[in-house]
């Protein structure tokens, strides 16, 4: 009874948002209040859990909980929803049983909201839930920043039991890895190569277990290869010459069409110049992705001052997410995996 009553009331956004008739669209005021419900009853209630679970209707949830975060990602007013949606993943993938669940093939994603519909997608719900949270944390323009260990460890708790991931969602896992191991990024505060570490530590995971059924997440390592040599050899000062030799590479492709003034080409053989050491190869050889992700800043904002900050400008940002994450996080997250 629990069950139905609340996938009927949150899925009527969701079949409202699916029409193409006009006006169709509508929005619950009660919604927040019965995700808070659910969350609070999965939490409570082990019975409740294991019948969402056991009964498949995990995955209904899952798609509905989705659709509310990527509906709301990038509106101020509506942050504490999105989280209260994260909390629900991770509270839910915290149970073995739901991660195996996972393994069955999602069909049916062309009735989806265009909001949550992933173009040209043939997976698993592993698959989708991947490929949902990167498109969460790319569209989200920084707002879910205090949240990015929630997420990640979504992703942690589900490793274990992912087989035959696919290739969207293998590049989806190895282009996190490389947003995070940029300099610009684990640089940005003290706190960020925990990211990073979690990033690594899940993709470990699903190798360890099902080395022999993830050769796409396989093929996708191989293909970043420089990159992750690249961050074996990472030290502070050649991350910090790396980020100079970006940005001028920035400045002069804004500046000019054409062969670079004289004085600019002799600052930047002179940045080159100076990254002489046994990291620099493996730093100056490997682009950032400076176009396909950015976490925690506008592109706009990049653009306007011609390139990422660097560690002095960083300073002055906000204090590490460490520092606001046990305020927003609940205990279950902390030592979760």
């Amino acid at each position: 009874f629990l069950v139905d009553g609340m996938t009927r009331i949150l899925n009527q956004p969701v079949q409202a948002n699916a029409s193409y008739l006009p006006g169709s669209q509508k929005s619950l005021k009660w919604a927040p209040e019965m995700i808070i419900l659910f969350w609070e009853t999965l939490q409570c209630n082990k019975r409740f859990r294991s019948f969402i679970i056991d009964t498949g209707r995990a995955h209904d949830f899952v798609i509905l909980i989705l659709f509310y975060a990527l509906e709301h990602r990038a509106d101020p007013a509506m942050q504490g929803v999105v989280r209260m949606c994260v909390f629900v993943l991770q509270t839910l993938s915290a149970a073995p049983s739901f991660g195996r669940g996972l393994n069955k093939r999602f069909e049916g994603q062309e009735s989806l909201p265009l909001s949550i519909r992933i173009t040209g997608f043939h997976g698993t719900y592993s698959d989708f839930l991947i490929i949902s949270i990167y498109n969460l944390i790319t569209g989200s323009k920084g707002h879910l920043q205090a949240i990015l260990p929630a997420l990640l460890a979504v992703i942690n708790n589900i490793a274990a039991y992912i087989e035959s991931l696919s290739s969207a969602a293998s590049s989806k896992l190895v282009q996190l890895f490389s947003s995070m191991s940029s300099p610009s990024y684990l640089l940005a505060n003290d706190s960020n190569h925990l990211l990073l570490s979690s990033v690594l530590e899940a993709i470990n995971t699903i190798l360890g277990h099902h080395y022999g059924s993830n050769a796409n997440l396989i093929s996708a390592i191989l293909r970043s290869k420089k990159k992750f040599e690249a961050l074996r050899t990472f030290t502070l000062e050649g991350g910090r010459e790396q980020m100079e030799w970006q940005s001028q590479r920035r400045k002069e492709r804004v500046d000019g069409a054409g062969s670079p003034s004289p004085a600019r080409a002799a600052s930047s053989d002179s940045v080159r110049g100076s990254v002489n050491l046994p990291h620099r190869s493996a730093l100056t050889d490997v682009p950032e992705d400076t176009g396909t992700f950015t976490i925690g800043e506008d592109e706009d904002s990049d653009n306007e001052t011609g390139g990422r900050p660097t560690p002095s400008q960083s300073n002055s940002r906000s204090p590490s997410i460490s520092s606001s994450v046990d305020n927003t996080l609940p205990l279950q997250l902390r030592g979760m995996s």
